[in-house]
């Protein structure tokens, strides 16, 4: 068995190089923290290697954050919106009560209208009956004629 010293190149521009090598940065110098920060390449490489994990874990935290405030902001755009939708329903709920009311009012406009006209009508035969064919008949009034007689007797 032989030496190291056999298995380094023969030319003395290696056995130089490794001297210098080992002078300068010892054989536990070289993988030591502070050593490989000052090796330029080696020193990056290990560098990148040791905080690899450390700016996987704040990639996904700035990811979780920007994902959280997109979020938000949706969550506040659609509050908004569902604001802005109930307010309108709530304005056409109030619109179609009154729709609702005023139609109520015609029924009921129409239903007493038919109540006065079969009361003229049965008026007419009970006066026909009495009178011969010749009875003293108020006129039939439309109903347009009637609804505004009626409602200015209810004051309305």
């Amino acid at each position: 068995m032989g030496s190291v010293a056999d298995h380094l190149p023969q030319t003395p521009g290696w056995s130089i190089i490794a001297i210098l090598f080992a002078l300068i940065f010892g054989p536990m110098a070289i993988f030591s923290r502070e050593s490989s920060e000052k090796l330029w390449i080696l020193g990056r490489a290990v560098s990148w290697l040791r905080t690899r994990q450390e700016r996987s874990i704040d990639h996904e935290r700035a990811l979780e954050e920007a994902t959280v405030r997109h979020l938000k902001g949706r969550i506040r755009l659609l509050d908004t919106q569902l604001g802005e939708m109930r307010a309108d329903f709530d304005e056409e709920r109030r619109d179609a009560r009154r729709r609702e009311d005023d139609i109520r009012a015609d029924f009921r406009a129409a239903q007493e209208y038919i109540i006065y006209a079969t009361g003229w009508a049965h008026h007419v035969l009970s006066e026909h009956a009495r009178h011969g064919w010749q009875p003293p008949l108020t006129p039939l009034l439309s109903f347009d004629d009637w609804h505004d007689a009626h409602h200015k007797r209810e004051g309305g």
